[in-house]
């Protein structure tokens, strides 16, 4: 388990406060990123994903894609069908780009 610290969301109608450890993953959505809840909640907020993958960083997470950062401890396994994709433990199947996958099953495989 990793540092599990609280990140603040701010959208058009309420601020947030989410655990990093609910978050399955984040999608970035043009200039939008949309935050996928263990709950089945989605919060979408108009910032970029690049600031929060730095403000994630420390909570064990991966940015896979270019549209996508995803939390380490919701990955429970790797597909290898359609160029490789992580399956989370809500089943959601999220990219992983060919230039990040070694760097990906490097730190899978470490912990």
């Amino acid at each position: 388990m990793h540092n599990d610290h609280s990140i603040v969301l701010h959208t058009i109608d309420a601020i947030h406060l989410v655990h990093a450890s609910d978050i399955l993953f984040c999608k970035c959505e043009n200039s939008s990123t949309a935050f996928n809840l263990t709950n089945g909640a989605t919060i979408v907020v108009s910032r970029g994903i690049k600031e929060f993958e730095l403000q994630l960083a420390d909570s064990g997470f991966i940015r896979t894609h270019q549209s996508f950062l995803v939390n380490i401890d919701h990955i429970t396994s790797v597909s290898k069908a359609n160029n490789y994709t992580l399956v989370l433990s809500d089943k959601t199947q999220i990219p992983v780009s060919i230039r990040k996958r070694k760097e990906i099953l490097q730190i899978l495989t470490r912990n």
